[in-house]
């Protein structure tokens, strides 16, 4: 599994640092991931790693650089968050073909409605 952690360097998230969704996910992980995952707001990452390319991509998706340089995006990154936060079963299981698809089509509606799913999702 491309998430496995294989040296002392913590993931590092890139995520949108102006969505309360994406704010309230972030924290969340975060609580549970101990240093294995650094989070950074992509509007503040330095270059490198952040270059205009990899800016652009942001705005539409979250991205999980691993320790060893390789990026990964969107569901398959929050896959892998899962996997370091404990999820180690579930994450492994919905990475398989057919199941990831799913996960990726679930990603990007969730992505494109962020205020919409916020409202039931992080109640107070």
């Amino acid at each position: 599994m491309s998430g496995m952690q294989s040296s002392m360097d913590p993931y590092v998230l890139f995520w949108d640092g102006d969505c309360a969704f994406c704010s309230r996910c972030t924290a969340w992980a975060l609580a549970r991931s101990g240093p294995s995952i650094r989070a950074v707001p992509y509007q503040q990452a330095t270059d490198p790693p952040m270059d205009d390319a990899l800016r652009r991509a942001c705005r539409s998706a979250v991205h999980l650089q691993l320790p060893d340089g390789r990026m990964e995006r969107a569901g398959r990154a929050c896959l892998t968050v899962l996997y370091l936060v404990g999820y180690r079963r579930t994450a492994s299981v919905l990475r398989l073909p057919p199941l990831v698809w799913c996960v990726e089509i679930g990603y990007w509606v969730v992505a494109r409605q962020r205020a919409f799913f916020s409202r039931f999702l992080f109640r107070t």
